[in-house]
């Protein structure tokens, strides 16, 4: 039996050299004319906007790990958003204050899941410096 295995794409979305916005899609073509081209896209009217392709992942779940770190090197704010709602929305700067506070069997994992409302594996994420690096 042969699978077909549909990879998930990161991509920016640039004016000029400007990162103005990144997602996740299986289609990013289709992706750039649904934001610029339908009533209720993002951008729509817009002819200047390009999409680039930044990587790809074989889950979504991998590849809107990957939106988060590209969004937040671009200074973009990211909703981390797996499955979860009420999502905050994570900047450096809360990545940092989340950094500080962790202090193992003081401040746990849990407890700073339960204040900013995002799961563990973000949390583990930030704390461990995978996520939300400072450049």
């Amino acid at each position: 039996i042969n699978h077909i295995i549909t990879m998930i794409y990161v991509y920016e979305l640039r004016v000029g050299e400007r990162v103005i916005d990144a997602g996740v899609s299986n289609n990013v073509k289709t992706r750039l004319r649904q934001h610029t081209q339908t009533r209720n896209g993002k951008y729509y009217g817009r002819k200047d906007i390009t999409i680039h392709t930044v990587s790809e992942w074989p889950t979504r779940k991998l590849a809107m790990k990957e939106e988060g770190r590209v969004k937040i090197s671009h200074g973009l704010k990211w909703t981390e958003d797996i499955g979860r709602k009420n999502s905050r929305i994570l900047t450096m700067e809360i990545a940092r204050e989340i950094r500080t506070k962790y202090k193992p069997r003081v401040y746990t994992r849990k407890m700073l899941m339960q204040e900013y409302n995002v799961s563990e594996g973000v949390i583990k994420g930030i704390v461990n410096n995978v996520y939300y690096m400072d450049v």
